[in-house]
C-alpha cells in the first residue's frame, strides 16, 4: 500500500465520520429546537416531504435563536467543513493515484 492509497482510506474515514457526527449534531439540534416548540409545530427526525426539509434547513438558525449560548450549530458546521474539505482531499488522492499509475504493460 502506497502513501497515496493511504491518505485516500483516511481521507474516507474523515469523510464519513464527520458525515455521521453531522447528523448526530443535527438531531441534537432537532431534538432541543423541539422541545421549546408546540406540538403541532415539531420537526420530525425522518421525512421526506419537501417542506419538511425547508424547515431542516433553516435549523442551525433557529438553533441559534432559541439558544444563544448554545454550541450544537458550531459543532455542525465544523463537522460539515471537515466532511467537505475530506471530500476535496479523497477527490485529489484519488486523482493522483490514477494519473501516477504505471501504464499496464500490453501483452501480445
Amino acid at each position: 500500500m502506497n502513501l497515496m492509497m493511504l491518505l485516500a482510506v483516511l481521507s474516507l474515514c474523515f469523510v464519513a465520520s464527520g458525515a455521521i457526527f453531522a447528523t448526530l449534531v443535527g438531531f441534537m439540534m432537532i431534538g432541543e429546537v423541539n422541545r421549546k416548540r408546540d406540538g403541532d409545530n415539531q420537526i420530525p427526525y425522518f421525512s421526506f416531504s419537501p417542506l419538511q426539509t425547508l424547515k431542516r434547513l433553516g435549523l442551525p438558525r433557529e438553533y441559534s435563536r432559541l439558544y444563544p449560548n448554545g454550541h450544537l450549530h458550531i459543532y455542525f458546521f465544523i463537522a460539515l467543513a471537515v466532511m467537505l474539505i475530506a471530500v476535496f482531499g479523497l477527490g485529489f488522492f484519488i486523482n493522483h493515484m490514477g494519473t501516477a499509475a504505471p501504464a499496464i504493460p500490453h501483452v501480445r
